[in-house]
């Protein structure tokens, strides 16, 4: 079907998944309008579509903040007049034991991935109802395999799949899809903000556990790509669940 002309909104497009997500849907013609809280990596972003000939649309956006995320979805009605697909990118892990993590780590964790994502289906439904869309949650292998260390997060990329199937039957008669996509082993900046001494403990619990990749780490780019063959997905089409993972894991 392609993207030409698509409306498409990108959470957490600052970095990593987000940016890419936002570069390669732009790249394929889709009007792309990337939210974060990051402004300095939203202003790279913009600066690097423009940079190649096509543009981003990028706006400062905290999904914790439900004030933010009506504004954005606002923003996207007055300018656009309606929205082909939100992708739901933005999302933050705490690493540590669960014995020692306060309630505001778990609390930080929780109300950015699963209830930013929630405040965010709420707001796009009504800007894709008219004539459908596509939903896409980025989930996790954390979700399935629990990896220690990084309990919040697990539970909350849990959570996000089971709305994600939730979210599916309540729309799929207003012609709405959702897709869940899970990723395993993909680069990342995800732990460059957390001391190297936890980062050392956090990866050999992992290694004991048999859940360290033993292969090249995939692109953020590769997930893109994933991103836009499901918003290009024809009208009548729908793909429930993705697992992206390295080759060979």
């Amino acid at each position: 079907m392609g993207l030409e002309g698509k409306v498409v909104w990108v959470t957490g497009a600052s970095r990593g998944i987000g940016a890419a997500t936002a570069l390669e849907l732009a790249r394929h013609g889709a009007q792309v309008i990337g939210g974060s809280r990051n402004l300095v990596g939203l202003e790279a972003l913009r600066k690097r579509a423009e940079g190649s000939g096509y543009e981003i649309v990028t706006l400062e956006l905290d999904v914790r903040r439900e004030a933010d995320v009506k504004h954005a979805a606002a923003f996207i009605r007055d300018r656009f007049g309606r929205l082909d697909a939100l992708v739901n990118n933005a999302a933050v892990g705490a690493l540590g034991p669960v014995e020692t993590q306060s309630v505001e780590e778990w609390r930080t964790v929780l109300d950015t991935n699963v209830l930013g994502t929630l405040l965010c289906c709420r707001e796009a439904i009504p800007l894709l109802a008219s004539g459908g869309g596509t939903i896409v949650n980025l989930s996790s292998a954390a979700a399935n395999d629990g990896f220690p260390y990084l309990a919040a997060y697990s539970a909350s990329k849990a959570a996000i799949a089971a709305l994600s199937v939730a979210l599916r039957r309540e729309l799929k008669d207003r012609k709405i899809r959702v897709s869940t996509v899970r990723i395993h082993y993909v680069a990342s900046e995800f732990l460059s903000d957390v001391p190297a001494q936890r980062v050392g403990e956090a990866t050999e619990a992992w290694r004991k556990e048999g859940l360290l990749a033993v292969v090249p780490l995939m692109s953020p780019a590769r997930v893109a790509e994933t991103i836009r063959f499901l918003i290009e997905l024809p009208p009548e089409a729908s793909i429930h669940d993705v697992d992206v993972r390295a080759a060979g894991t």
